[in-house]
């Protein structure tokens, strides 16, 4: 009898435990949904601040933007060209996460990409590291010269209808460059700025911050 009544308990807490993991991801929370939700209202306190010269403040709301309202959140699976044929969208990388947002005429600077470069080397096996290219695949395939071999290079055509809501939801939101790290469930562990426009006001410690970022989700 005690046996069967074990036996009860373990099917129950089991069943407890799955019904808790699904309320969990139906309770998940999109970037998507946040920048829709929060991007207007934000805009406009920031432009506000700017118009006033009161940059202090600008840096405050921004940072209070990623930290409150995007980190926590799920990074949804936006579609995406890829070299690798059998990739076209980002829940295709099954791994943790690091995804730089790049333009031709916004990169990072030479130190930061050689940080970047670096920790792809040390870290790929169980990384991805994504460089997504806002440009044709001809401009992608030059400008993938500049990162380590290991680096899945995507690109996104902006002249295209098809790509107008991720161009919308990660170009026009945060603005480039800029660095998404996740875990492998895709939950946003931290957002960085590269090469910020206030660096003094931003505290901007790129190497110490994206390092910080990589040991969120990385297994020593």
């Amino acid at each position: 009898m005690r046996y069967f009544k074990c036996i009860l308990f373990l099917v129950f807490y089991a069943q407890l435990l799955y019904t808790q993991d699904d309320n969990n991801t139906n309770k998940r929370v999109y970037f998507s949904e946040q920048i829709a939700s929060y991007i207007s209202e934000y805009i406009y306190k920031i432009e506000k601040a700017e118009a006033t010269e009161i940059y202090v403040k600008v840096a405050k709301l921004y940072n209070e933007f990623i930290e409150q309202k995007l980190i926590g959140s799920y990074l949804d699976h936006f579609n995406v060209d890829c070299f690798d044929p059998k990739k076209n969208n980002l829940g295709d990388f099954k791994k943790p996460l690091v995804l730089l947002t790049y333009a031709s005429w916004c990169g990072p600077l030479e130190r930061e990409l050689g940080i970047f470069n670096k920790s792809v080397e040390k870290y790929h096996e169980s990384i991805d590291f994504l460089v997504l290219i806002w440009d044709s695949r001809k401009q992608a395939r030059k400008l993938s010269k500049r990162f380590h071999r290991n680096s899945q290079i995507l690109y996104v055509n902006e002249l295209r209808n098809r790509d107008a809501y991720t161009i919308r939801m990660l170009k026009h939101a945060l603005s480039v460059p800029t660095i998404i790290i996740t875990n492998s469930s895709k939950k946003i562990k931290d957002i960085l700025k590269l090469t910020a426009p206030f660096p003094d006001l931003f505290e901007h410690k790129f190497d110490k911050n994206f390092q910080n970022g990589i040991k969120s989700i990385a297994s020593f």
